[in-house]
This record gives C-alpha cells, sequence and structure tokens, in this order.
C-alpha cells in the first residue's frame, strides 16, 4: 500500500466566497496543487509549476484564448474553457466527451472573485 502524500500550503488567495489554495507536497517530489473552492463547488488538482496560477489569472480577463490546459486530475487534463457565447462563463472540465464533469463559473462577480483570489495567490508565490 502506498502511503498517503503530505501537503503544506504554499499559498492562498480569498475574493467574496472564492478561496484558492495552492499546497506543495512535502516529499522528495514536490508535487503542486491547485484547489478553488466555492459554496457550491470544490475541484483540486495537481498543476505543473507555480506559474500556472498567475497564468490561470491572465485567461480569464476579457477576450483571450479559448482553452487554458492547466493541470491533471488523476492523469486526466484539467482544461479551463471561455464560453464563445457569454463572455462571462468559463468552465473547469475534466475529460472528454461523455466522460467528462464540468464546474462553471458564471456571471461577472464569479468571475472577478476568482480572478482576485488566483491574483492574491500568485503574490504569494513570488
Amino acid at each position: 500500500m502506498t502511503p498517503e502524500i503530505q501537503w503544506g500550503l504554499l499559498a492562498c488567495g480569498r475574493s467574496g466566497q472564492t478561496q484558492i489554495d495552492v499546497d506543495q507536497s512535502c516529499g522528495s517530489e514536490e508535487l503542486l496543487a491547485l484547489e478553488i473552492s466555492n459554496p457550491n463547488w470544490s475541484v483540486r488538482f495537481h498543476i505543473p509549476a507555480t506559474d500556472t496560477v498567475r497564468e490561470l489569472a491572465r485567461f480569464l480577463r476579457p477576450k483571450g484564448e479559448e482553452t487554458l490546459i492547466v493541470g491533471a486530475f488523476d492523469g486526466t487534463p484539467v482544461e479551463i474553457r471561455r464560453d464563445h457565447t457569454d463572455a462571462e462563463r468559463f468552465l473547469v472540465v475534466i475529460g472528454q466527451g461523455c466522460a467528462r464533469v464540468e464546474f462553471i463559473i458564471t456571471g461577472q462577480q464569479q468571475v472577478s472573485d476568482l480572478s482576485k483570489a488566483l491574483s492574491q495567490a500568485a503574490e504569494d508565490l513570488k
């Protein structure tokens, strides 16, 4: 049986009801995890580098790329998608086709809160 990985908080940010935590494993591997939490859902996944937090904050600005791969959930890519029909709607997508789950970030307030929380966490990582 593989021992459970121990984690420590590396950075955090909060705005409104949105919380961002960036954790680092306490072992030789130095893995990174990003957790996005709000009152309706929470998702935690591996990220490749601390720069990912800043990249995600920039991605949420109006008129940008359509998609951004931000990490992996048990080996499955985690993608942030901009809704091309609604500028104030983003999806956190894990999986593909009919085998996927989507977490919705919608409305100016939710998008703003997520962006601010990510920016705060990115400042902690400097």
